[in-house]
């Protein structure tokens, strides 16, 4: 199965996959408001867990991490929660940009575009549902690379985490704590600092299979 954010349609679409050929075929739409479906409002980033049991969506408009379980033989989808900026999470999810899922299906990481921060979720491997587990912020404590937070990635091994930011031109290294699971910041690398060049505007991140 394929799914697709529609910033627009404040939408999730969903499609089968013909795994022969790679032509899709459309199941369903899940739009904001409808249904009782909250949180798609301006989406901008979808993702599936690794156990393909739910599927995540950052919502910039609506400063949301919408949630929704997955049949596995259909793809089609169910409503289930979503999380807000606010409400015990201000500063959190400002602008939600960009999710992913850790790949031991633990925790779900949120870029905030406005909020300059990086939202950390830990997931029950049950039931999908979110529990708000931590924030880094720019220019809090160190953290430097996160103005403008756009997109994030996480290593294969899970140890790390990288988050492109467009107003910083930067990227920035988050370690995770194997004991702990909560994430330090490492360094960042900007344009122009120590020669680096190129990342203006620095939108999109993702890390090699090795």
């Amino acid at each position: 199965h394929l799914y697709t954010a529609a910033f627009v349609d404040n939408a999730v679409v969903v499609f089968s996959r013909n795994s022969s050929t790679g032509a899709l075929i459309f199941v369903e739409v899940h739009k904001d408001t409808d249904d009782g479906v909250d949180g798609l409002n301006g989406a901008t980033s979808v993702t599936v867990s690794p156990d393909g049991k739910n599927v995540y969506v950052a919502s910039m408009t609506d400063h949301a991490v919408a949630m929704f379980s997955r049949n596995a033989y259909t793809g089609r989808l169910t409503f289930v929660e979503s999380h807000k900026e606010g409400a015990g999470m201000t500063g959190v999810l400002g602008g939600a940009f960009a999710v992913t899922v850790s790949p031991d299906g633990s925790y779900v990481y949120a870029t905030a575009y406005t909020s300059d921060a990086l939202a950390v979720f830990s997931r029950n491997a049950d039931t999908g549902r979110l529990a708000f587990a931590q924030v880094l912020k720019d220019s809090d404590d160190g953290v430097d690379g996160l103005n403008g937070a756009r997109q994030v990635a996480v290593s294969p091994d899970g140890s790390y985490i990288y988050v492109a930011s467009s107003v910083d031109h930067a990227v920035a290294v988050f370690s995770r704590d194997a004991t702990t699971d909560a994430l330090t910041f490492v360094e960042v690398h900007k344009d122009v600092d120590d020669d680096v060049d190129g990342l203006n505007g620095a939108f999109s991140v993702t890390v090699s299979p090795d």
